[in-house]
């Protein structure tokens, strides 16, 4: 979930281009989530076991990271990505601290990079980071609107614009071919009809700064406006997909790409070019949503937002002087009545998430039977082999060639976050 503020003063139209001429004095705010799925024709599908082969064996701890006190590279704050270079050294995305800090395989630390500001190597609002196939580290700014370039030892490369095709990237993954593959929302366009839906596509972008291609797209539903101001002065706008329906997600391959956007558990496999070549399905029955599901994940929102551990909050502001960023947990409180105002779905999506890995794995998050906590886990390869499945718990926020596995934690008490690796057992390759 994602909140996007402009800010289109008559002297910031001329910056922002003629997609803003139309409006004059005027505020869009829009909430922008994922889209909604999208039909295809039908394709190879490989049906799983519809009996889950539970893996019982657990990982063992190797190291974490992060205290509530000590060294400014182990204080943490806002660890949005995660990733394990060949070596296995393994950086985080310190967003609230603008930075990127590099662990090596045993939790050594090594170094960090990356400070606030607008210039050459530096960083305003970072939403994700990957390590390509190369080793460069790519860092997404939606501050800077582009892609920031490092080397593996922070030396500072390039920045990659967005183009208007890209609008926010809020999804960013590493290519195996030195590249990287996103997935973007489109910018607010003033001059459309309010009833025009648009499209979220997902694109490869090379880090050679040609121009990016798309690979795949699924609809955005039209905006909902929930208040006007009236004079043209303020519109506040909803674009956000039904709760507890399905979200595109997707991972790379080492050929081709993993996708999921639907109710059913239907995973789909792309080749390199976007082509779908099969789906990987199990038969489970998505369950219908209740009243009782509606006000649970209300009381949750609330909770999370009180703890500042909300949804996603980008909050961009265009002005005569130039573009800020900001991202944050929680809406502001003028925006906060758009929640209350929430659609939900008929019934539950049964996939929340996907991810790959270097092996070539799929982790499909199911969701569990209350509709919010982390289900089990499916462990797939892309031509249809069931490895097994885990029990409840959270998706590894990166898992390294070798076999360590990252995940993001946080101390419920203390509010401090933490990242624990661990090395993965045998049986779950």
């Amino acid at each position: 979930m994602s909140i996007a503020v402009h800010d289109c003063t008559p002297a910031a139209l001329s910056t922002e281009g003629t997609m803003w001429k139309r409006i004059t004095r005027s505020m869009l705010w829009t909430f922008v989530a994922a889209a909604a799925a999208v039909p295809a024709a039908a394709q190879q599908t490989v049906k799983l076991p519809s009996r889950d082969n539970v893996l019982r064996d657990r990982p063992t701890e190797v190291f974490r990271v992060g205290t509530v006190e000590g060294k400014d590279w182990e204080m943490f704050s806002g660890v949005r990505s995660v990733a394990f270079d060949r070596a296995d050294n393994m950086y985080l995305l310190d967003t609230q601290n603008t930075r990127v800090v590099v662990f090596d395989a045993k939790g050594g630390f090594i170094r960090q990079f990356g400070k606030k500001g607008g210039g050459p190597g530096e960083l305003q609002a970072p939403l994700a980071m990957d390590i390509t196939s190369d080793g460069r580290v790519v860092v997404s700014d939606l501050g800077n609107r582009a892609f920031v370039v490092f080397e593996r030892d922070g030396t500072y490369v390039r920045n990659i614009p967005f183009g208007e095709e890209l609008g926010f990237p809020m999804a960013m993954t590493a290519d195996r071919s030195g590249g990287i593959v996103t997935r973007s929302m489109p910018r607010p366009r003033a001059d459309q009809p309010a009833s025009a839906a648009g499209a979220s596509p997902i694109l490869r972008q090379p880090l050679a700064g040609t121009e990016p291609r798309t690979l795949y797209s699924v609809p955005v539903p039209a905006p909902r406006v929930i208040q006007n101001a009236g004079g043209g002065q303020r519109i506040a706008a909803i674009n956000m997909d039904p709760i507890f329906s399905a979200r595109p997600t997707f991972g790379v391959l080492p050929s081709g790409l993993a996708l999921h956007h639907e109710t059913e558990y239907a995973i789909r496999i792309l080749d390199d070019n976007g082509k779908h070549v099969r789906t990987l399905a199990r038969d489970i029955t998505p369950r219908k949503v209740t009243k009782k599901d509606q006000e649970e994940w209300h009381e949750q929102r609330r909770r999370n937002e009180a703890q500042g551990t909300g949804a996603t909050v980008v909050m961009s502001r265009t002005s005569p002087a130039g573009t800020s960023t900001t991202i944050g947990n929680r809406p502001p409180a003028s925006m906060t009545f758009s929640m209350d105002d929430a659609q939900f779905a008929e019934f539950m999506s049964v996939v929340t998430a996907i991810r790959t890995d270097p092996l070539g794995r799929i982790w499909v998050q199911r969701r569990d039977r209350d509709g919010t906590a982390p289900g089990p886990i499916d462990l797939l390869m892309p031509d249809g082999r069931y490895i097994g499945t885990l029990p409840a718990q959270a998706m590894p926020n990166a898992v390294s060639r070798t076999g360590l596995a990252a995940w993001v934690v946080t101390d419920d008490e203390l509010g401090v976050e933490r990242v624990v690796v661990r090395r993965l057992p045998a049986s779950w390759r």
